[in-house]
């Protein structure tokens, strides 16, 4: 279990790394903290890490003052993602994180893109 030796670096938006998900387990929330978490990369070794990444966040989250509002903004479709929000959507109304979704289009000058609009 993690013991806080050091407060927390706040920093937002904070990409996760699921290349490296290894490394991003429940003490790096816990060190690494932001209001809004950035999930990217789509390839089948990512989506691998993904769970682990993803119920981290909810374990270290719960440390928390549970006030602060989390946003995670997924940037591409995964069925590991509609798995894990299916499975844990109650807990993240309990702690206070939303999960955007990430067919998110947004329409300019006659063109459409995927975009998200994070205000801070």
């Amino acid at each position: 279990r993690w013991a806080p030796r050091t407060r927390p670096r706040w920093t937002s938006p904070c990409p996760c790394p699921l290349s490296s998900a290894h490394l991003v387990d429940e003490e790096f929330f816990q060190r690494v903290r932001a209001l809004c978490y950035v999930i990217s990369g789509q390839d089948q070794r990512k989506e691998e890490g993904m769970r682990a990444v993803l119920d981290a966040l909810l374990a270290s989250k719960q440390h928390w003052d549970r006030d602060l509002q989390v946003t995670l903004i997924p940037t591409f479709d995964s069925v590991a993602m509609h798995t894990w929000y299916a499975e844990t959507h109650a807990r993240h109304q309990a702690l206070g994180i939303t999960v955007l979704g990430s067919n998110s289009m947004v329409s300019m000058q006659d063109d459409a893109f995927p975009a998200c609009k994070v205000e801070f």
